[in-house]
């Protein structure tokens, strides 16, 4: 007795599908890593980006606090009022970026991410 080949495909055929197959899922799986690395090096950029960016708004601060204590040692409320007007609306200016990172929907979306 023979027996009968059941398979629809010739063992080349099956063959090459299967080669098809394992290539088709090696690129998907090589393209979601890309995917999830970029993703992953976005987020850690744009976050280092506003801690630098913060800590730079935090020494201006510190550098306009210890230049208002020094003009107001030096010229003892000499043109002091001019210079405070000055100040505060730098002062003023710097919160208002400071403090604009934690409510943009930018960094709410990349700090949902993290």
């Amino acid at each position: 007795m023979f027996m009968v080949d059941r398979t629809p495909f010739s063992p080349l055929t099956e063959c090459v599908f299967q080669v098809v197959v394992v290539v088709v899922v090696v690129v998907v799986v090589v393209v979601a890593v890309v995917v999830v690395v970029v993703v992953v090096i976005a987020t850690v950029v744009v976050v280092v980006g506003v801690v630098v960016v913060k800590v730079i708004l935090v020494v201006i601060m510190i550098i306009m606090i210890i230049q208002t204590i020094t003009i107001i040692t030096l010229h003892k409320h000499q043109g002091f009022d001019r210079f405070y007007v000055s100040f505060h609306s730098q002062y003023r200016f710097i919160v208002t970026i400071f403090h604009g990172f934690h409510k943009t929907n930018l960094m709410k979306s990349f700090s949902s991410l993290a």
